[in-house]
């Protein structure tokens, strides 16, 4: 999201959220949903609707219309699901040659908005998250995936942007959004670069910044089916401790001197460290 539910499907939907997501149409949730669900429902009502004849009421009339329902059906919603199965296909195969086709930062700042959410779905996705995505709504309309591993909930905004810098607020407005949703951690996504406020800002907070330079990477190394490791990449943890984010470091000293690993940002009061 891997089950299906959390892997397309996004939940808690509608303007009242406090992630400001998008609202679902039932067509969209099942062009999310694997092309497998739509065609095992075209199946399945194909052979099951005529056999559900033996359970209708003996009562003429409410006979003749539940089976005038029932006749309609095993040919309708076939018809439906087989289409909504093509469609979820056709979708996965466009995302993945979207993909496939990028050659660096320029073809990524060319992807349509929409193309390019899905797009990091897919990476991600590759990575061993569950994605929870969208299908419609505005270029800019908060957070635009949700991925879940382990039990943690990460939310990710994308910004699409040429040139142009992302700011320290627009940074505080993913925090504002993770901590009203309960997330753990966030991370912000752009074809372009940072400010130094904003940089500074989520040292020792649990929000990844994926600047044009590193996606580029992250992109290249799923393309060619091996993991992005780096250090700087990972998301941040929590520190099993004392709660506070976990931020890459080097070891300076010792058998283990020039090593990255993970320490808690609130050293030298907590001294946790992991790989």
């Amino acid at each position: 999201m891997r089950y299906f539910s959390a892997r397309r499907v996004q939940g808690n939907q509608g303007k009242s959220s406090p992630m400001s997501r998008r609202k679902e149409s039932l067509l969209a949730i099942f062009i999310l949903l694997p092309w497998w669900v739509s065609a095992f429902l075209a199946i399945f009502s194909l052979l099951a609707l005529p056999g559900l004849t033996a359970f209708l009421p003996t009562e003429p009339f409410a006979f003749a219309v539940l089976k005038g329902g029932l006749s309609a059906g095993k040919v309708i919603l076939p018809i439906v699901f087989t289409l909504l199965a093509l469609a979820a296909a056709f979708r996965d195969w466009r995302v993945k040659s979207t993909l496939a086709a990028q050659s660096g930062l320029d073809s990524l700042r060319d992807v349509h908005w929409k193309e390019f959410e899905d797009l990091l779905g897919e990476v991600f996705r590759r990575q061993g998250y569950s994605v929870e995505e969208t299908l419609g709504g505005g270029a800019d309309g908060g957070v635009d995936l949700v991925l879940r591993r382990s039990g943690k909930k990460t939310l990710v905004q994308a910004k699409r942007w040429r040139g142009k810098l992302v700011s320290v607020n627009i940074v505080r407005e993913l925090f504002g959004v993770m901590a009203a949703d309960g997330a753990d951690s966030g991370i912000l996504v752009t074809t372009s670069a940072f400010t130094t406020d904003a940089t500074s800002w989520v040292r020792g907070k649990n929000i990844k910044l994926i600047d044009g330079k590193e996606l580029a990477a992250l992109v290249k190394s799923v393309q060619s089916g091996r993991p992005y490791s780096s250090p700087e990449t990972a998301l941040p943890g929590v520190c099993p401790r004392c709660g506070s984010a976990l931020v890459p470091r080097t070891a300076k000293n010792g058998p283990n001197a020039g090593n990255r690993f993970f320490g808690c940002s609130a050293f030298p009061r907590c001294r946790h460290t992991q790989s």
